[in-house]
Order: C-alpha cells, then structure tokens, then sequence
C-alpha cells in the first residue's frame, strides 16, 4: 500500500539524513563550523536496513541520502546497498559537497548509486573560498570531469542564489552546462530562524532569472515521476540544463511527494513545518510491522474529515500576529492559547501536568476541558526587549510569576560569571564554547549544548569564545 500525505499526494520519495556532521562552513549555513563530533545516537545500518524495507514495501521509489555531509559516515557504502537491496527501489541518489569524492565514489557506484548532486557554490576558486571555507573548488571541478568521463551522467550541480554573486554565477553556471550532461540548479536562500540577517541581504527570487532565460530560448522540461521541486529547463544548444528549487514560488508544494527522516529518526512531513514523528523505537527493535501500521496510522490522522473537521480550524484567526527578533521576549499568562508559526524558540513555563491542544494538530482534543478552562478575554501582547548588545552583566527577563526568572548574558572570550548559590538552574548556551564548573566538577558547552545546576553549590561561568548564555532558575 503507498502512502499518501493529507492532501493525497503519493510519497514516493525518501531524504534520509545519516548524519549531522559536516566538514564546511558555509557562510548561509555553519559559518563557524559543525561544533562537536557525530552525534552517538545517529541511525545505524540496521536500523536503516529496517527503515528501507519498509518505505519500499510502502510505496517509495526514490532514497536521497543526505546529512549533514554523508560521506563522512564510513559505512556509507553500506548504506547505499542496504537501500538498493530493496527491489521497490528504483534510484538511489546522494547529495554531497564532493569533498571526498573522488576517492570514494567508486565504492558508492559499486554498491548501487545511480544518482549524484553535488553542491558547487561558485566556480572561481576564490568566492568558493568565501562561501564555504575550503580550498577544494579545483580539485572537486577535476573529480567531476573524471566522474563523467567514466561514463556516469546523472550528476546535478546545486548553487546557492545569492545576490552577492549572481553577477558571476550565473554566466560560469551557463557556460559549465555548454558542453557539459549535467543540470545545475539554482536554490533559493531560505528563511531559518537564526538567518534573518544573511536572509534580508542576500536572498534574491529565481523568478526574474527563469523569465531571462525563457526569451533566450530555454525550455521547462516536464517533471519525471519521482523528481524533486526543481524547475528544470533546456535549450537546443546546450548539452546540461539549468534548473531553480524556488520554494516561495506559487504552487510549490503542490506536487510534493517527499518524507524527511533526520539522523536520529525522526519523520518530517514538511521543510517548513515543525511537527515530526519518531520512528526510532520501531528501528531499535526492527519492527517493520509496526513502523507500516503506524506510517499509515499517521497519515490517516493528520487528513481532514469533512465530517469531522477540526475544532481548532478556525482559532487562528482569533490570535494575535507577533513577529519577534532574536533576543527579545513574550510573557504569557496561563489560559491562553498560543502556537508558534516559524523560527526557533525557548519556551519556559510553570511545572503543569495539564497542558490541552486547542487544533491543527492529530493529537487528542479534549474539547470540553479546553473549553472550560480556556481564557477568551482579548490580550495586547507585550515584547520584553533584549539586552545592549555587548552587555555583559545578566539581563533579566520581567515576568510576573513566582515561578522562575529567565536571563541571558553575553560573555566576551576570557570573561567569568561567578553564580553564589543558584536555585535550581538550566543553563543553555547558544554560542560560543562555556566551561561550568561548580565545587570540584567542570564541563564544557558548546553552542545549542544545555546543563542543569544543583541548587546551593556555587557555580563559575567562563567564556572560553564568545559566548550567548540563557540562564533559567526557580525562584
């Protein structure tokens, strides 16, 4: 049985991410680096194994294996046939900065790809070096032209728009696919939640860039069966093609046939959407059965009953828009709906064992204790603004509970916080590397790494780089 999403569009396509790790640093991206080793609770073979079966048996056609940067996994070989041992599976591709892969590709070949996307940034050498970090740009131009001359055709090229350097991509990107059976495609710069910056300076819309082409003669070629969102298009005098993932046009979702599982197992339905699903226990256990009947299961709640639509369908437009920027707060009392649209956040709250869904979601509704409890008075949202930008003493955030206080600091490289006995506290760093150490105990955090301190036992902050802290701690 194939499975389809809510909107009964047929799933037939896989990104599957094996790890996190990643050897660039990409100014878009990980400008500073991956921080830290591979995660220890990355898939394994098996589970994979597991994984592959089962999406085969359930309608996918087409496995992407993604990361993080793959080929630093050394069983990825091992992968690849462990997908192509599927007889449902009729491509097995990998998306990769190519880093390694003039050593390695053979060995891909070998055990079953069939497809290769290869992120190239920029041709010259030197804005190469600006973007990503490395001095690999000639040697990963070389390794391509070796690949092709092996007779491996099905190569696509992904190039980051960025306003930057259009000016010079876009005619290198022409005159690479001149004589050259491959298709490079230009991918919009997305919107995350830590980008804003980087975003509003350098995104520009393909839309202009498929509308110059079109009158040079370029052609939109028709979507293949199990293709991804790209936009693809050819011309009589080209051997390559150019193609554009553009995912604020019009319409872009509306032929989405992938499912996105992360390197710890973890189901996303959807780029933009936060909602996932954990497949790990039914991988732990090799339980394809019932990874099957729960796949199904999901998709079945998450369709829209015209006879029993959602309750909460309609609430949305009850709520109040706030944009917030990094740094700044929201207090907000209990009672109140709320839902978080897009970007990251830290949400902190008062110890409760009663919190309700109020709609858009397949989780129960227990619609007459919402009601009942539900606080219907209008609000005016109130933003708690963040602190000077090199402040260094703690900025806390006002909140009229009893509860918990929340603060965060900025420690340049060098710079200590002494804590005299702390409530109970989460400490959260988000930038930089943090030494904690507290009575004869010490750890590093790096950024996104969290530690929980024991109240009464005095604690030491030091900023080993410049560091961004959230310090939360009952009153």
């Amino acid at each position: 049985m194939n499975l389809t999403d809510p909107f009964n569009r047929r799933l037939s396509y896989l990104r599957l991410s094996v790890t996190d790790l990643c050897n660039y640093r990409c100014n878009y991206c990980l400008p500073n680096g991956y921080q830290g080793k591979a995660k220890p609770d990355e898939l394994t073979l098996p589970e994979i194994e597991t994984l592959a079966a089962v999406f085969a048996q359930n309608g996918t056609r087409k496995i992407r294996i993604t990361g993080g940067e793959p080929t630093l996994r050394r069983d990825l070989p091992d992968i690849i046939a462990a997908c192509r041992a599927q007889p449902e599976i009729q491509h097995i591709a990998l998306t990769t900065n190519a880093f390694k892969l003039g050593k390695l590709f053979p060995q891909y070949r070998a055990a079953g790809l069939d497809k290769l996307n290869v992120s190239i940034d920029s041709f010259n050498p030197e804005t190469f070096f600006k973007i990503t970090g490395k001095q690999e740009c000639r040697h990963i131009l070389n390794d391509l032209e070796n690949i092709l001359a092996e007779g491996f055709n099905n190569i696509k090229i992904n190039t980051l728009l960025l306003r930057e350097h259009i000016a010079e991509t876009l005619p290198d990107a022409i005159r690479f696919v001149k004589t050259r059976p491959v298709t490079l495609r230009f991918i919009e710069l997305m919107q995350t939640g830590d980008n804003l910056n980087f975003f509003n300076a350098q995104h520009i819309s393909a839309a202009a860039i498929e509308q110059d082409l079109i009158a040079q003669g370029w052609q939109l070629q028709p979507r293949g069966e199990h293709a991804g969102p790209a936009r693809e298009y050819y011309h009589r005098d080209f051997v390559g093609g150019i193609g554009f993932i553009a995912p604020y046009s019009k319409d872009f979702c509306n032929t989405c046939n992938r499912l996105r599982i992360t390197s710890q197992g973890k189901m996303h339905l959807c780029l933009f959407g936060g909602v996932s699903y954990d497949l790990r226990d039914f991988l732990r256990r090799g339980d394809r059965e019932g990874l099957t009947e729960f796949l199904h299961e999901t998709m079945r709640l998450m369709r829209i009953d015209p006879l029993h639509p959602d309750h909460g369908l309609l609430s949305f437009y009850l709520m109040n828009i706030v944009h917030m920027q990094a740094g700044e707060g929201i207090f907000q009392r209990a009672r109140l709906p709320h839902a978080y649209l897009r970007g990251q956040n830290i949400e902190l709250m008062a110890a409760s064992n009663n919190v309700l869904r109020a709609g858009l979601t397949p989780k129960h509704i227990d619609i007459d204790e919402l009601l009942r409890i539900v606080d219907a008075n209008p609000v005016h949202p109130a933003i708690l603004l963040p602190p000077a930008p090199y402040e260094h003493a703690p900025h806390t955030y006002s909140a009229p509970v009893d509860d918990y206080t929340l603060s965060t600091v900025r420690l340049r490289d060098g710079m200590s916080l002494p804590l005299a006995n702390p409530e109970a506290t989460i400490l959260l760093n988000l930038e930089g590397r943090l030494r904690v150490t507290a009575s004869e105990h010490s750890l590093e955090l790096r950024g996104g790494e969290a530690a929980y301190l024991t109240p009464g036992i005095p604690t030491q902050l030091d900023a080993q780089e410049g560091c961004y802290t959230v310090i939360a701690s009952s009153r």
